[in-house]
């Protein structure tokens, strides 16, 4: 969201509503400039599952809710909308974005308790 906020004309470029003209021409190229990416924070993401940490989930359904609330806040923030404030989310949301992926088995501390 801050880069959003900082810049904002790649913001509108990177944020553009999947119902405009150009994006469904270009889902195929989309998908694979995303593809690397996804796949990294995949494998990041997979000894966290491994252990209960993270619950396991299609990895699309992990993208829609750790990326989805935060793409689609910023999509109304650029939208103009009076009632979206990023700090405030950015405030807000991480707490919840984590409790939708969190496991049954809560993350040890530093200490190994």
């Amino acid at each position: 969201m801050r880069f959003a906020q900082d810049n904002r004309p790649a913001a509108h470029f990177i944020h553009a509503s999947s119902y405009a003209g150009f994006v469904p021409a270009h889902a195929k190229h989309i998908a694979e400039a995303k593809a690397s990416r996804m796949r990294r924070i995949a494998d990041w993401l997979h000894p966290y599952v491994e252990a209960g940490h993270v619950i396991a989930l299609p990895d699309p359904l992990t993208e829609m809710l750790v990326i989805g609330p935060l793409a689609e806040t910023t999509r109304r923030w650029l939208a103009g909308a009076p009632d979206v404030d990023l700090t405030i989310a950015a405030r807000l949301l991480p707490e919840r974005i984590w409790q939708s992926v969190r496991g049954e088995c809560p993350p040890r501390d530093r200490a190994g308790r």
